[in-house]
């Protein structure tokens, strides 16, 4: 293919700037600037109101306690399961002691964290429910 000159281009950049100088911009024809400051004014809206500092606080507090209780919750319910598996590894092995019969009964004595999610409370019941039967047998046994 052979380019025999810039005349092709020229006429593009002609017809382009043409096109822009008539002022046919669909954008430019959507703005309309007020007449009057009255009418600019009257577009702007009022700011909203802010929250007060003590709102914003007593909000965090509420979460803080709540995921620090679920926190405690979850915790008490890992270390009943290692318990657990602690005993079910020394009754496997015949050699169950006293000390981890006292710890699991100390772990289910302690008081349970005030939380608000109804799934890890079911959860933490069935864990409580089976170390307190495990207990019940290993206290019958002796």
């Amino acid at each position: 293919m052979k380019i025999q000159g810039l005349s092709d281009i020229r006429r593009l950049w002609e017809a382009r700037a043409k096109k822009k100088a008539s002022g046919s911009s669909e954008f430019s024809s959507l703005i309309e600037e007020p007449s009057t400051p009255a009418e600019s004014a009257s577009f702007t809206s009022a700011p909203a109101p802010v929250a007060s500092l003590s709102t914003v606080l007593a909000l965090q507090e509420v979460q803080d306690d709540d995921v620090r209780a679920r926190r405690e919750a979850v915790n008490r319910g890992n270390h009943l399961l290692d318990e657990l598996e602690g005993l079910r590894r020394a009754l496997l092995e015949g050699r169950i002691t006293e000390a981890q019969v006292n710890r699991l009964e100390i772990l289910l004595k302690r008081e349970n964290p005030a939380y608000s999610d109804p799934e890890l409370k079911a959860i933490l019941d069935d864990i409580e429910l089976r170390a307190a039967v495990e207990l019940a047998k290993l206290r019958l046994v002796d």
